[in-house]
């Protein structure tokens, strides 16, 4: 079941809301992500509770000029890290071919990708 990441931290810095935070250091090796999954009301009615989640990684080889950590969360939990000089990285771009139509309520359409082939959520971090 799809969940949004409702705040997360990395190395005790906090982030939420989605977007891009902003002026961090973060030198090291490892990265402590902290990440807390919020629920909808209708979750909430099923019973569902607020899931609090944590792990320590290697920080990713970083190259000339990347100032920018992507935080992906991951379907399953998991997470990936990823350095890069701008925070329009596309590792985790939608293929295209993958994408189908979706007509929102008003009758326009625009092209979607069905949400187990893309992160949950994608952070991006400028330091």
């Amino acid at each position: 079941m799809n969940r949004p990441v409702g705040s997360y931290w990395v190395n005790d810095h906090w982030g939420g809301n989605g977007g891009v935070t902003c002026c961090w250091d973060l030198s090291g090796d490892q990265a402590k992500i902290v990440w807390i999954l919020s629920l909808s009301k209708s979750q909430e009615e099923q019973g569902m509770t607020i899931e609090r989640h944590e792990a320590l990684l290697p920080m990713p080889e970083r190259k000339a000029g990347d100032d920018t950590l992507h935080v992906y969360f991951l379907p399953e939990n998991s997470i990936e890290l990823v350095w890069s000089s701008t925070t329009l990285d596309t590792k985790h771009a939608p293929n295209e071919a993958a994408c189908s139509q979706v007509k929102d309520e008003k009758g326009s359409s625009s092209k979607r990708l069905p949400t187990e082939q893309y992160p949950t959520s994608g952070r991006n971090l400028a330091v």
